[in-house]
């Protein structure tokens, strides 16, 4: 990440090592779209931003605490998914059923934080409460295709009717084949008695000698040239009518997604807007998360230059952090730190800077809450 403006230049942004602190955070986000959102944080020099923001993760590590659920499984990034229905791209199967698992996965979010509990702070009710839930669209999606994929018999009268179809020629031909195949004068001229795919004909393995004898067309042959693979006369007109069957099939399963897909567009934007919601709120709860592991408080803000800190730890030392007290800016401005080679100076520098810019982030500190 590289910040812009004038809270934290990019050298001193490295420096601190913020850019770990940004990538713990975003291990803790549970969807594609939290993780770039924590990604993309950067520290504000507004005490009334600083002070919404901390409140926001307090809000959430309560929540946390309270040992209550909050659901983000599901939620996908669908920012593709959404401009290509906008432009009259047709969706395919996996693209609307990702619609439809994030949608459930919005109204499971939207649920936890809006329903009857009442330990959901009110500035995550707000965010919670500009998710659009959208059963309806769900629904029908879910209606129409199986969990693989697949175009359902019932999404349509007229697509059960040309499946029924399709079964019943398929059973015709296969009986005549069969049948073909039981007479001993046939199955002599078979390189084995089986039913094979061709150009999407039902086709069967000749030996190449017996071609003059056998009445059919030829599709393909093998490598080798000893076997011709074609379909029987006696079923040509069956193979016509279900190749015809299947192209209906098609264009059916076409439309039923056109349709699903118009849908997906004309709320596309409210879907937009709720997985902006949703990658708010795991950004926040991202933040919470981190607050939690890594033992954090809330931090006492005022808008004079002064820093307190109590007991601070360097976030990024794990359990070889020594915590440390230092007081700047009340009665003197400035500070001269001394000491041997690794007696501390630069880790009590790196502390005050790095635990300064992650309030400015909206980040819980790892120090006292007196600080």
């Amino acid at each position: 990440p590289k910040p812009k403006g004038p809270c934290v230049d990019e050298r001193t942004w490295k420096l601190l090592e913020l850019d770990r602190v940004v990538a713990a955070l975003s291990e803790r986000a549970a969807t594609e779209v939290g993780r770039e959102r924590c990604l993309r944080l950067e520290p504000s020099t507004e005490l009334v931003t600083v002070r919404e923001r901390l409140a926001e993760t307090s809000e959430a590590r309560a929540i946390l605490e309270a040992g209550r659920r909050v659901p983000f499984g599901g939620i996908r990034d669908l920012r593709t998914v959404l401009r290509d229905a906008g432009i009259g791209s047709v969706l395919a199967p996996a693209e609307l059923l990702s619609v439809a698992t994030t949608l459930s996965g919005l109204r499971g979010l939207h649920h936890a934080l809006t329903g009857s509990a009442d330990d959901a702070g009110p500035r995550l009710r707000r965010l919670a409460a500009d998710i659009v839930v959208l059963p309806e669209l769900e629904k029908e999606i879910d209606r129409c295709l199986d969990p693989d994929g697949r175009v359902r018999d019932d999404a349509s009268p007229k697509l059960s009717a040309v499946r029924r179809r399709i079964a019943s020629v398929d059973r015709e031909c296969h009986r005549k084949i069969e049948s073909l195949m039981g007479n001993s004068s046939v199955a002599k001229m078979l390189q084995e008695p089986l039913v094979t795919i061709r150009d999407d004909r039902l086709c069967v393995p000749v030996r190449a000698e017996f071609r003059s004898q056998f009445d059919g067309l030829v599709h393909d042959r093998s490598a080798s040239g000893a076997t011709l693979f074609i379909e029987p006369a006696a079923i040509v007109d069956l193979n016509n009518q279900l190749r015809q069957l299947q192209l209906e099939e098609r264009d059916e399963i076409h439309r039923i997604l056109s349709e699903l897909t118009g849908r997906v567009a004309e709320r596309r934007e409210e879907i937009g807007e709720s997985l902006r919601a949703a990658s708010l709120l795991d950004f926040i709860f991202a933040k919470a998360r981190l607050s939690l592991d890594w033992h954090c408080s809330v931090p006492q803000l005022t808008a004079q230059p002064r820093c307190d800190l109590v007991q601070a730890r360097h976030p990024l030392l794990g359990e070889d952090a020594v915590p440390i007290d230092l007081a700047l800016g009340d009665e003197f401005t400035v500070l001269l730190i001394t000491g041997p080679n690794t007696g501390g100076k630069t880790v009590a520098l790196k502390t005050v800077g790095l635990l300064t810019a992650m309030v400015a982030c909206g980040l819980h500190l790892p120090a006292h809450g007196n600080s």
